[in-house]
């Protein structure tokens, strides 16, 4: 009986959502939706979280309410204490057409989103500056930052046409942390051949047709540290070993800072921290 009354209330609540979201919304708005909103959180910094993904995966089988439930909170918490929130909204009958609206000061004098929408005094030229993003990590919802972090400060992708190989180059910066807490100052303080000290990297190929996939591990050839001009870069060779279905080919490589870890003495970085 108890497993009845959780799932009949978990069913209410899924129509419920999908009501929302559909004949409600689509009855008050002006021909717009949101699609992605901007919210100061209590350190004062703006976190960017995409609306749309979150009401697809609540109302979409198997109604996964993480991602909904968090961006429901922030904003709750940021009207509650008159902290700014945009919304980045998108015209139901032309997506190409979108608008920032400062909901924020909208509520503030009374108005709905909708009515927001329509009184043109509350549209904001450029996307709001912000440095998180919302994000599922682990089946939690956080907050996690854009910028690259801090001890890597470039990455370059070139193709080498005669080896047909990709080379990744990596800038490392071992002035800051977690570098600098193990005295690590150059790359012979960074013995890669230990056991626990590794970089990890990951990325993906991007086929012709506009498909990717992740890189294997057989597909990393090399990786050489080097110095040049004082900087510590580290050069990846990558070939595309054809993974791909159907016979497609790898055209591009794609690694960005999320896809660089660095482990030290067992403990491993990533770009929003310490992993744990």
């Amino acid at each position: 009986m108890l497993l009845f009354r959780k799932s009949a209330r978990l069913l209410v609540f899924i129509l419920l959502l999908m009501f929302i979201f559909s004949s409600m919304a689509f009855a008050e708005n002006p021909g717009y939706l949101p699609i992605y909103i901007y919210y100061e959180n209590e350190t004062g910094d703006t976190v960017k979280a995409d609306y749309e993904q979150a009401v697809e995966d609540a109302t979409n089988w198997p109604f996964d309410t993480i991602l909904y439930d968090a961006i429901a909170d922030a904003v709750r918490d940021a009207l509650a204490y008159n902290r700014n929130i945009w919304v980045k909204v998108r015209q139901v009958d032309n997506p190409d057409i979108t608008k920032y609206i400062h909901y924020s000061e909208a509520f503030g004098d009374g108005l709905t989103l909708w009515e927001a929408i329509v009184d043109s005094g509350y549209d904001v030229v450029d996307e709001p500056d912000y440095g998180y993003v919302l994000e599922i990590k682990d089946g939690v919802a956080v907050e996690m930052p854009t910028e690259m972090q801090a001890w890597l400060t470039d990455i370059q992708i070139t193709y080498e046409v005669l080896i047909d190989e990709w080379v990744a180059t990596l800038t490392f910066d071992f002035s800051v942390d977690p570098f600098i807490d193990y005295g690590i100052n150059n790359w012979d303080d960074f013995n890669l051949e230990a056991e626990d000290n590794n970089i990890h990297i990951r990325g993906s190929f991007i086929a012709d047709d506009g498909s990717t996939r992740s890189i294997w591990d057989d597909e990393i050839i090399q990786a050489t540290p080097i110095t040049v001009d004082g900087e510590y870069k580290l050069n990846v060779f990558i070939e595309d070993k054809g993974y791909f279905h159907m016979g497609k080919k790898a055209i591009d490589v794609e690694i960005t800072h999320k896809d660089i870890k660095v482990t030290i003495l067992g403990t491993t970085y990533t770009w929003y921290g310490e992993e744990l």
